[in-house]
């Protein structure tokens, strides 16, 4: 009994540093970064009541002051798993009783988050609805928890099962960290593990140390029986918990109000909306045209590794109820048009100001798709992520140049108003290098403007619709105003337009004319008509020259 009661004391003063902070459930901030250093050392727990206990079923003498087991309401038909209460399981019944008390409720309360996608998951898969218990202690319901193993996400996913499973691991996503998609991924291990050992506790003791530890501790004692093995000594420490720690957390969990759990404070459930997005764009392009935060719409893709979506393409999830603003938004917006992103390797002696300089796109853009504050912070050998807009399809001509002597990019750049990294992008140039009789495809702005006038944003505009009314398109906006990709216009912003003068003519107002009239004969809209003429009234007088299109 001694050594429980030392082994309580001290891991109740490991647990009494990371609970410090911890708020209440319902301010997740708080409890997350406790989350967070907790899972960094979760796996470590497993061997506080295993090393020392000699007999799983000895019963342990209780201090006077320790709250009782409740045994008599536990019975079978309550669960979906088998149950059995020996020793070992009644040690980690003492923890979370106990010194883990408070993060036992951090785990309730969010578990609320992913349980009703958990439970349909496992129901349509023909699982125990008890195995919910295995991301509580795993990983406390943290959707990017990470262990110092390699693990990641509520099931702890080690990279291999990642990949057995077709669970996206890559530069742009790591599913494993997407709740569904590796709930997806649990399920499928899961169900294979009981297949091969047919046996649960075999089961999650494989989940945990895997197949080879369990099949070396069968042979080494020749029983299937998961507690004789336990005892054997061949299971790792961590292992040979496992099976009596979930045991432990699934009787908690079933009978929390028995066990003063009433009163846990849940996270709202995650009720998601899925757009299928046709293409790369930020996190803040996509949180502004869902009306969210950048730190919500990450929190409900945090599958995401980047401050942007892979340019082939993503399953974004929003809250519900935003998909079809959001939606009516992109679409508006152009968001996808013409747009990648470019991976930049920052060189020695490379700085923030010339990598955005050679890509033509502001230093603040860069920033927040990269996710940092300090455009100082660069490392040689980092990769950034570089959002690209423009392309010849973009420009108004294209033109080729021949090569000659002396020239360079830089002073190409220069001759024809574009940018290095536009002229490489055009020629599918990796480096700057080009040599005499080169032939370079260029695109030439302006070389086609028409009539220029100033248009100012109205409330609602964005720059799809105001390209739609002058007849141009997004990236011509873009490019006249010096809009660098991601920047956004302000209502009262005066935007320069060049309009084509074979699409406009003018028109002499006479008497008895209006602009409801005047829009007839022209089919288009009094706002048109407003908008084309700088217009703040309907007002008009004989012999008014208005701008109207054939």
């Amino acid at each position: 009994m001694r050594w429980l009661i030392v082994a309580i004391i001290g891991f109740s003063q490991l647990l009494r540093v990371a609970t410090a902070n911890g708020e209440d459930p319902t301010g997740a901030e708080g409890w997350e970064q406790l989350a967070q250093e907790e899972v960094v050392r979760i796996h470590s727990h497993f061997d506080w009541v295993g090393t020392q206990v000699a007999d799983l079923d000895e019963e342990i003498q209780w201090p006077k002051s320790s709250p009782p087991f409740h045994l008599e309401v536990i019975e079978q038909k309550d669960f979906d798993i088998p149950i059995v209460v020996n020793r070992a399981v009644k040690d980690w019944m003492t923890y979370y009783l106990g010194p883990g008390r408070r993060t036992f409720e951090v785990y309730l309360s969010r578990s609320a988050r992913f349980e009703a996608m958990i439970r349909k998951e496992f129901a349509a898969r023909g699982l125990p609805q008890d195995l919910i218990y295995i991301a509580m202690i795993e990983s406390g319901f943290v959707a990017d928890a990470f262990s110092k193993s390699g693990a990641c996400g509520i099931w702890q996913i080690m990279p291999s099962t990642a990949r057995l499973y077709d669970v996206r691991q890559d530069w742009w996503v790591d599913d494993r960290r997407d709740p569904i998609r590796s709930t997806q991924a649990a399920a499928s291990l899961l169900l294979d593990l009981k297949k091969s050992w047919g046996d649960w506790y075999l089961a999650l003791a494989a989940y945990n140390g895997g197949g080879r530890m369990v099949k070396r501790g069968m042979n080494q004692t020749g029983s299937s029986d998961f507690w004789t093995i336990a005892r054997s000594g061949v299971l790792a420490g961590e292992t040979r918990n496992y099976v009596p720690k979930f045991i432990a957390a699934t009787i908690l969990g079933k009978y929390r109000e028995v066990y003063g759990f009433a009163d846990v404070k849940y996270l709202p459930s995650e009720q998601l909306d899925v757009v299928e997005l046709g293409g790369g764009a930020t996190v803040a392009q996509l949180a502004q045209c869902g009306g969210i935060s950048e730190r919500e719409l990450r929190s409900t893709n945090p599958g995401l590794l980047r401050n942007a979506t892979p340019p082939e393409g993503y399953p974004l999830r929003l809250p519900l109820g935003a998909r079809e603003a959001f939606v009516t938004c992109i679409s508006e917006a152009n968001l996808f048009q013409s747009m990648s992103f470019k991976k930049h390797v920052v060189l020695k002696g490379e700085v923030m100001s010339s990598i955005c300089e050679r890509y033509d796109v502001a230093q603040d853009i860069v920033l927040r798709t990269n996710d940092r504050d300090d455009p100082n912070q660069l490392r040689a050998g980092e990769t950034l992520l570089i959002p690209i807009m423009d392309s010849v399809a973009d420009a108004e001509t294209v033109q080729s140049h021949t090569v000659a002597r002396g020239d360079t990019l830089s002073g190409l750049a220069t001759k024809y108003s574009v940018s290095v990294q536009q002229i490489q992008d055009w020629n599918s140039l990796s480096t700057v290098t080009i040599h005499v009789g080169q032939q370079l495809e260029i695109g030439v702005p302006g070389s086609s403007r028409g009539l220029e006038t100033a248009y100012k944003v109205q409330a609602a505009d964005t720059l799809s619709s105001i390209a739609i009314r002058y007849g141009v398109t997004v990236s011509e906006l873009q490019r006249w105003n010096q809009l660098h990709y991601g920047t956004l216009i302000r209502v009262g912003q005066q935007l320069t337009v060049f309009m084509q003068g074979t699409q406009w003519r003018e028109y002499t107002v006479k008497d008895g004319d209006s602009l409801g009239k005047i829009a007839a004969k022209h089919a288009c809209t009094v706002k048109d008509l407003k908008v084309w003429n700088s217009l703040s009234t309907t007002f008009l007088r004989p012999g008014q020259r208005l701008r109207v299109r054939d």
